[in-house]
């Protein structure tokens, strides 16, 4: 077992050093490697030669829009040069969507199993959804993904998993408290996991080791601790130390990276994200239970939980606190249950309807939403389920919800 190092606790600063460190460890963290190839590339002067690749057809981040990004971890082996072969067809071993909020420089990341059950585009059945890396590359992987959470995927990021071995080995090892004993032995991977319950540092085998257990039958326990394992990485870069490795770090960092992000757009990225406070990234999973359908192992997703997961990390739809807005629904059109269909999408996003009903006259050409409590925030609440009509602002001390929505022949059109 290895020992435990004597840390020297580290100080507050806001040094540039640091702020380079704290923004490799939140990406690290966060989206594994993605803007870390870009902050490393940019204050050590090195060339990544990084080129888009498979994201043909992927969309543009929008204005006011959160960048997603996949990262995707694949167990590929190396060329006779020592670089990481991707056309060999090969499962993706990690998979996580992580989301950067441009406007307030917060990330979140929703770790998939790789056993979710899911339809892949273009083939028929369904699969587990690491299949899908086999079948189609990185590509049909953003694919799958999107059309399964209904999220659009801006940008992927590929790696070799044990790429992350030599990476390790240069920070000096990684500290972990390791839950339990850890015996595992994958002759046709070559692959021997022996670790010992306790706190100790973990070099670049061992590191890969603990990362990739799955032993104890369990898929969402090693989903654990890999974000305990990328947290702890986070923190070794936070060492001000690291800051004399970032050349050595560079040269292996850009070996086992593969993305469609395009030099400028890291680095625009990047000058968002630095701003980011790494304790407050949002680690989820999908959530769902273990199921054997037709002698396969597979991850069945729980929707509903999953779509409050997605609302709140994706699109800032926060239930609770939609629940203290109150709503009024009028149908200011001759079509039939217009109000009833807007009043139904609200309260499955946790509004407060307080009425449906009729307008005073049916033909409003217009949507119109009326604010009567003065709460902006309210509006912007509100704008983030319901994009249509145009605002008003009216004091009316009689009024009994906060929002009052008349939904007009537009929102037919």
């Amino acid at each position: 077992m290895n020992s435990v190092r004597k840390r020297i606790r580290r100080k507050k600063s806001t040094s540039l050093g640091r702020k380079i460190l704290t923004f490799m460890g939140i990406l690290l963290a966060a989206v594994l490697i993605l803007v870390g190839v870009s902050a490393i590339t940019f204050f050590s002067g090195l060339q990544s030669g990084l080129l888009p690749s498979e994201g043909e057809g992927m969309p543009k981040p929008q204005p006011g829009e959160k960048v997603n990004i996949l990262v995707l971890g694949v167990d590929v082996p190396l060329d006779s040069k020592g670089n990481v072969n991707y056309n060999v067809p090969t499962r993706s071993d990690t998979i996580m969507l992580a989301s950067v909020d441009l406007d307030d420089s917060t990330i979140s990341v929703l770790s998939v199993p790789r056993d979710t059950r899911v339809e892949i585009p273009g083939r028929s059945g369904f699969y587990k959804i690491n299949s899908a890396h086999v079948y189609g590359g990185p590509g049909l992987v953003v694919k799958t993904v999107s059309e399964f959470l209904d999220v659009p995927i801006h940008y992927y990021v590929r790696t070799n998993v044990d790429g992350f071995s030599s990476i390790v080995d240069i920070l000096g090892g990684v500290e972990i408290d390791v839950e339990k004993d850890m015996y595992y032995v994958d002759v046709y991977q070559d692959l021997v996991i022996d670790l010992k319950e306790g706190l100790q540092v973990l070099d670049g085998k061992n590191a890969i080791g603990y990362v990739r257990y799955r032993s104890d039958g369990s898929d969402i326990t090693r989903i654990g601790r890999q974000q305990k394992f990328l947290m702890a990485l986070a923190d070794e870069f936070l060492d001000v130390s690291t800051l004399f490795k970032l050349p050595r770090l560079a040269g292996e960092i850009v070996k086992f990276i593969d993305t469609n992000m395009e030099a400028g757009e890291m680095m625009s990225l990047a000058r968002i994200v630095l701003k980011a406070d790494p304790s407050e990234i949002a680690m989820n999973m999908i959530p769902g239970e273990g199921r054997m359908i037709n002698g396969a192992s597979y991850w069945i997703a729980d929707r509903d939980a999953l779509q409050d997961i997605l609302d709140l990390q994706f699109y800032g739809i926060n239930k609770e606190e939609n629940a203290q807005i109150s709503v009024e629904v009028y149908n200011g059109t001759t079509t039939v249950g217009l109000a009833s269909q807007v009043a139904r999408m609200l309260s499955d996003k946790g509004f407060n309807v307080t009425k449906i009903d009729n307008a005073d006259q049916q033909d409003y050409m217009e949507t119109k939403v009326i604010s009567y409590s003065g709460d902006d925030s309210k509006i912007e609440a509100l704008g983030r389920v319901f994009s249509d009509g145009k605002l008003f602002r009216e004091t009316d001390a009689e009024a009994e919800a906060d929002i009052a929505i008349i939904i007009g022949q537009d929102f037919i059109n």
